[in-house]
């Protein structure tokens, strides 16, 4: 059993069935695993059939060991009930999105929770903008959040997500991922 838990994403150009399944073998090829842990689908953008046909390659992906579990990224509840009306073979095991205390998201967390998918947050380097528009250091700093726990911004925010049933991790570049 591995120490790692290898997880990867469709870039957006590589939708569509064939290309996902050479994107699958080419993650594999480049990174050197056997498998892949969890293989999210990036974003919906590009569009509807593609969307689907991704999904479809990577049921395929799972059915042959290259890939442990599938997901997505970015998807709304109506992407999530697109998919979901085609009665996939297997449902996604998690939704990653941006999610924090300002950004909550119960929409999407409902869904989740009423069908099995797991929704994993993912919050922005603190010094940058997130979807809002606002820097979620600079609106945790000096808010009740901050007053209410004697932890730091870097501890708050996965500790929002751990009360709320779901994991949130750091974007790349967030100082706490180094703390």
């Amino acid at each position: 059993m591995s120490q790692i838990f290898f997880t990867t994403k469709l870039r957006d150009p590589d939708h569509g069935y064939a290309k996902t399944k050479a994107a699958i073998d080419t993650s594999l090829a480049k990174w050197g695993h056997g498998y892949i842990d969890l293989y999210l689908i990036h974003s919906p953008l590009p569009g509807k059939t593609k969307r689907l046909d991704a999904w479809k390659a990577i049921e395929e992906a799972i059915a042959e060991g290259k890939v442990k579990s599938g997901g997505v990224s970015n998807y709304g509840v109506h992407h999530l009930q697109e998919l979901l009306n085609t009665k996939p073979k297997i449902i996604p095991a998690v939704n990653q999105v941006e999610l924090h205390p300002f950004l909550q998201r119960k929409d999407i967390d409902d869904y989740c929770k009423k069908h099995g998918i797991y929704l994993e947050g993912m919050s922005p380097p603190f010094c940058d903008t997130g979807l809002m528009g606002v820097s979620v250091l600079a609106t945790y700093e000096g808010s009740e959040i901050e007053g209410s726990c004697s932890c730091s911004f870097c501890e708050a925010i996965p500790q929002d997500g751990c009360s709320n049933s779901h994991s949130i991790y750091f974007a790349k570049g967030t100082p706490c991922t180094f703390e």
